[in-house]
């Protein structure tokens, strides 16, 4: 059994209350909370909150929240891999690996916990592995604006060139993160290398940065609830 740690701070500039806010009638965060219930990998979930609010509705469905987290790391420019560091440091963790999920991934399986985790631990030589998910038009015909408007193309050479031989690029998915907790431990990072990539098709990913994402990502989920239906 492992640790999941869930960063969950209050405030949040572009969509007010994220973390909680409603998505398809339940606060974001149930869904990451429930992937990690459902997926039987861990014997704690951990909630890294400052905020009271948030600390009451994760007890409510049977998460932890053994500390309120520290103002200092809880700002708009505090990346992740401080809050982990905090997290381990306060259970005092010496699991082999630990888990970090993130709160605004409605779209999470729990299948793809597992399933990633047991990708990583078929060789010691790996430190983390993490969700990705390849970009859906080709980067390689990126176009760049002038401060006039003009537009061109970044790499001219590929304008005529067939997309099936472009080479496929990724993005992190923002789902979660398989990290061995000694290796984050010394270099204080959610990419230790080597890392794993687990893929996960563009149908069931969504970046929430604003309204329209906010919408977008209900819709897949729409989708796909349907779509197990169907299937």
């Amino acid at each position: 059994m492992f640790t999941a740690i869930i960063p969950a701070r209050s405030g949040s500039k572009r969509i007010k209350n994220k973390n909680i806010k409603k998505f398809l009638g339940r606060p974001i965060i149930y869904y990451s909370i429930r992937a990690a219930i459902k997926s039987k990998l861990f014997n704690r979930i951990i909630v890294s909150t400052d905020s009271n609010r948030i600390k009451k509705y994760v007890l409510s469905l049977g998460a932890e929240c053994p500390f309120l987290r520290p103002k200092t790391i809880s700002g708009d420019n505090v990346g992740t891999a401080p809050v982990l560091d905090h997290a381990i440091n306060y259970l005092k963790l010496k699991d082999e690996f630990f888990c970090c999920i993130y709160p605004t991934a409605p779209l999470i399986n729990y299948n793809d916990l597992v399933k990633s985790l047991k990708f990583i631990k078929k060789s010691s030589f790996y430190n983390s592995c993490f969700s990705i998910s390849n970009f859906s038009f080709p980067i390689q015909r990126a176009l760049i604006k002038s401060k006039k408007g003009i537009v061109t193309y970044k790499w001219k050479k590929n304008v005529n060139t067939s997309s099936r031989k472009l080479k496929s690029y990724f993005h992190d998915a923002g789902m979660f993160y398989w990290l061995r907790t000694k290796k984050f431990k010394k270099n204080k990072s959610i990419y230790p290398k080597p890392s794993l990539g687990y893929e996960i098709s563009q149908d069931k990913v969504q970046d929430i940065d604003n309204k329209s994402d906010w919408l977008i990502a209900e819709a897949k989920y729409k989708y796909l609830k349907y779509k197990k239906k169907l299937f």
